[in-house]
């Protein structure tokens, strides 16, 4: 049997319970990024620290100029909720992919206007909340203002909320 990659078949975005099916062209999930540094206290050179993670973004970019996702920036004392789902397909094995985030769209492209072509709308939002999940199981999950961290159904920040109490 071959082993082939595995390729999205479909998506689907609400964004603040707005539906985008058929009109998500590309979707970038967010990445946890540890911020690391150095510590020398060994004369044989240094290992790293890691200390917190880099702020969270994800982007997207819609197949049509779109006026509700730029009424969305902006709104700096709220969260907008997004749902991706994704099928991650080979052969007749299809992986379900969700994401699930909260954050504030931060910058709203909306490209050239072109007769006679598809219009498109890049969208960035920076991130509080997310989740990824494929096939209902947990991957990871990020959230800033609780202080969560879970990676592979490990909560890695658990003791450090016990310790301070949170």
């Amino acid at each position: 049997m071959i082993n082939q990659p595995r390729s999205i078949k479909g998506m689907s975005l609400l964004v603040d319970g707005r539906g985008y099916v058929g009109k998500v062209r590309e979707f970038v999930r967010p990445r946890i990024v540890p911020i690391k540094e150095d510590d020398k206290a060994g004369f044989m050179g240094s290992r790293p620290v890691y200390l917190d993670f880099e702020p969270m973004e994800l982007s997207y970019i819609l197949s049509e100029h779109n006026t509700d996702t730029m009424r969305l920036m902006g709104f700096f004392d709220d969260y907008v909720p997004l749902i991706f789902r994704a099928a991650n397909t080979v052969g007749s094995v299809t992986e379900a992919i969700e994401v699930f985030a909260r954050g504030q769209i931060r910058d709203v492209d909306p490209g050239a206007f072109k007769v006679g072509e598809l219009s498109s709308v890049n969208v960035i939002m920076d991130v509080v909340y997310y989740r990824y999940q494929a096939n209902g199981e947990v991957i990871e999950e990020a959230d800033i203002d609780n202080q969560i961290f879970i990676r592979d159904g490990r909560d890695l920040t658990r003791d450090i909320r016990r310790a301070i109490e949170l």
